[in-house]
C-alpha cells in the first residue's frame, strides 16, 4: 500500500477523458454543481462520506469504478513536484515504491518535452505558460487549464493529466524559488473549476487543511 502517485492518477484521468467518462462529484457542499440531484453523504454539511455519491461520481460511470476524484477534498499524490520553477517528477511508476523523495534525492527528474528539455512553468499575472525557455517569471496564479499556455509538447505531461484535459478545470502554480507539491481534483466548494484534472501545484511538504486529503492505493509485486 502506498500514497497514490502522480503517475497513477493521470492514468485514470486519461482513461476517462478516452472514454468519455470524466468524473462528476461533490463540487458544491454535498452535490455537484451542474446537478443538485447528483449528491453523496454528506457528514458535515461539505464534505460526503467515500463512494456514497452515484455512478457518475466514479472514473468510468459504474459502481465500481474510482469514486470522489473530482471534489470533495484535494487530494496529495506522490512523485510530482515543482523545484525553482522547474517541473519534476519521480520516474515511470517508481513513486509507488519506498524510494527516497526528499528535497535533495536524485530521484527526482525534469519532465521533459519531446526533445528530452526540461520544463519550467512561467507565471505572471493569470498567465501560465508550461515552456522550456529558463527565463521563467516567478509568481504564483491560477487560471483555468484552457487558458494556460502550453509551449511544448511532452507526452510525459500528458501522461501526468498535466494539460487541459478538461478546460475548466484550475491550475494554480507556484514558479518562485522553492519546492512545492501538488493536491489533484478539488474541493467541495470549487464547482466548475474542480475535476481529475485540476491540480494545486504551490503547496508545502507541511501544508496541511480541512479541504486536503489523500487515498491508498495497492500493488502487487510479481
Amino acid at each position: 500500500w502506498h500514497l497514490m502517485t502522480a503517475a497513477e492518477w493521470g492514468l485514470i484521468a486519461n482513461i476517462s477523458l478516452k472514454n468519455g467518462t470524466l468524473p462528476h462529484g461533490n463540487t458544491n457542499c454535498g452535490k455537484y454543481h451542474s446537478d443538485e440531484n447528483e449528491k453523496g453523504v454528506a457528514y458535515d454539511n461539505y464534505r460526503t462520506l467515500a463512494g456514497s455519491g452515484p455512478a457518475t461520481w466514479t472514473h468510468n460511470h459504474k459502481p465500481d469504478g474510482v469514486h470522489d476524484l473530482c471534489g470533495n477534498v484535494w487530494e496529495m499524490v506522490r512523485g510530482l513536484r515543482i523545484k525553482d520553477g522547474m517541473l519534476q517528477a519521480a520516474k515511470n511508476n517508481d513513486a509507488a515504491m519506498d524510494i527516497d523523495l526528499s528535497e535533495t534525492s536524485g530521484n527526482w527528474l525534469p519532465i521533459v518535452d519531446s526533445e528530452r528539455n526540461a520544463i519550467y512553468a512561467s507565471v505572471s499575472d493569470e498567465d501560465i505558460t508550461l515552456t522550456t525557455d529558463e527565463d521563467i517569471s516567478q509568481d504564483y496564479d491560477g487560471c483555468e487549464w484552457g487558458d494556460v499556455n502550453m509551449d511544448c509538447e511532452s507526452e510525459q505531461l500528458k501522461e501526468l493529466a498535466l494539460y487541459s484535459g478538461e478546460n475548466n478545470a484550475y491550475l494554480y502554480i507556484d514558479s518562485t524559488d522553492g519546492e512545492y507539491f501538488p493536491y489533484r481534483g478539488g474541493d467541495w466548494y470549487n464547482g466548475a473549476d474542480a475535476g481529475v484534472f485540476a491540480t494545486n501545484l504551490n503547496n508545502s511538504r507541511t501544508a496541511t487543511g480541512a479541504n486536503i486529503g489523500f487515498r491508498s492505493a495497492y500493488y502487487k509485486k510479481h
